[in-house]
C-alpha cells in the first residue's frame, strides 16, 4: 500500500506542464471511539488509539467542460500525534495514507465555462469561488505501540465519504489559494492481526473493540498551481 501511494504521488507530480495541481494540508481531529486501549485489570482509565494530527496531500485538477464541477483526485499522506499513555512508558503513532476523489460543485455558479478556479480578473469572488465538496475515499492506517521491550504495528483499512466547503481565491493566473474545512466518515476501519480484546496487545493493555467507525474534522486550505500561459 505504501509503494501504491507513492506511486501515485510520483505520477501527479510529472503530469504535463500544461496541468493544474494542488498542495493541501489541513489539521485533523479524530475520533475512533471504539479503538479504545485499557488496562486489563479493569480500570476505567482509557486512551484512544487515534490521535490527532496534521495531513499533506497532492491532487490533478479537471473539470466538466460548461458547468462547474470539477474534480481533484488527490494522494494523501496524515501523521497522527504521539503521545505517551497515561501512566506507562509506551508511545503510540499513526499514519495513513489516503486516496480521495475530491469534486467541487460551485452552487452559485454552476452554469458557467469560466477558466476557474483562478479567475483573477474577475469580480463576484464568493459567487465564482464558494463550493461544496464530497469526496469518497479509500484509506490505509499504520499505527505502533512501543514501549522498552517491544513494538506492536497493526494495520488499518477502510473506505470514507467527506462532505466540506471551500472558496477559491484568485491571487494571480498561476496561483489560487482555497481555505476549507469539513467532515469525513470512515466506515467500520478493521484493525488487522488482532483477533480479539481478552489478550494483552501489549504489556498490559487491551484494545476495546479491533473494529471502529471513525469521524474526522478538518480545517486548511490548498495552493492551487497553473502551469501554463494563458491570460485570463
Amino acid at each position: 500500500m505504501r509503494n501504491f501511494f507513492f506511486a501515485g504521488l510520483f505520477l501527479i507530480l510529472v503530469l504535463p506542464a500544461s496541468a493544474q495541481v494542488g498542495i493541501t494540508t489541513t489539521y485533523r481531529l479524530n475520533d475512533a471511539a471504539d479503538w479504545l486501549l485499557q488496562p486489563i485489570s479493569g480500570s476505567a482509565s482509557q486512551t484512544e488509539l487515534l490521535g490527532n494530527g496534521v495531513s499533506l496531500g497532492v491532487d490533478y485538477w479537471f473539470r466538466l467542460k460548461n458547468t462547474r464541477i470539477e474534480f481533484l483526485p488527490e494522494i494523501n499522506y496524515a501523521s497522527f500525534n504521539q503521545f505517551q499513555l497515561n501512566g506507562s512508558s509506551i508511545d503510540r503513532s499513526n499514519e495513513m495514507y489516503s486516496f480521495f476523489f475530491n469534486t467541487n460543485i460551485y452552487l452559485l455558479d454552476l452554469v458557467n465555462d469560466c477558466n476557474c478556479p483562478t479567475f483573477s480578473k474577475q469580480n463576484d469572488l464568493v459567487k465564482k469561488g464558494f463550493f461544496v465538496q464530497i469526496s469518497p475515499g479509500f484509506s490505509y492506517g499504520v499505527h505502533d505501540l512501543s514501549s522498552e521491550e517491544r513494538v506492536v504495528e497493526l494495520n488499518s483499512s477502510a473506505f470514507s465519504v467527506g462532505l466540506g466547503l471551500g472558496l477559491d481565491v484568485g491571487v494571480s493566473n498561476i496561483l489560487t489559494i482555497t481555505p476549507l474545512a469539513g467532515f469525513r466518515y470512515f466506515f467500520a476501519a478493521n484493525l488487522e492481526g488482532v483477533d480479539g480484546t481478552e489478550q494483552p496487545l501489549i504489556e498490559n493493555l487491551q484494545l476495546n473493540d479491533p473494529t471502529s467507525s471513525i469521524t474526522q474534522f478538518y480545517i486548511g486550505a490548498r495552493l492551487g498551481l497553473r502551469f501554463d500561459k494563458k491570460n485570463y
